[in-house]
């Protein structure tokens, strides 16, 4: 199959900013819907992602990207649509 044709959902853990202000209390987890455009051991590129945090719901980030890069270190699922 054609990865471009090929329809995804990823569930992944995002990177968590910290400073002394502010401690998170845990590492947002989010979800991304998109076509997979390339894969390899470390890391899969999404392209025409739509990307939302999962506990709040908010679009992550808030201008929408032509690509993501997620490491496959972070992803918690991924499977077709």
């Amino acid at each position: 199959m054609n990865n471009q044709k090929r329809k995804i959902k990823i569930v992944w853990l995002d990177a968590v900013g910290y400073n002394f202000r502010h401690t998170p209390s845990d590492i947002s987890r989010m979800e991304t819907i998109g076509f997979l455009e390339k894969e390899n051991k470390e890391y899969v590129i999404i392209k025409d992602p739509l990307t939302r945090n999962i506990l709040t719901n908010a679009k992550h980030p808030k201008e929408q990207p032509t690509f993501y890069i997620i490491p496959k270190s972070s992803i918690e699922s991924l499977e077709d649509l």
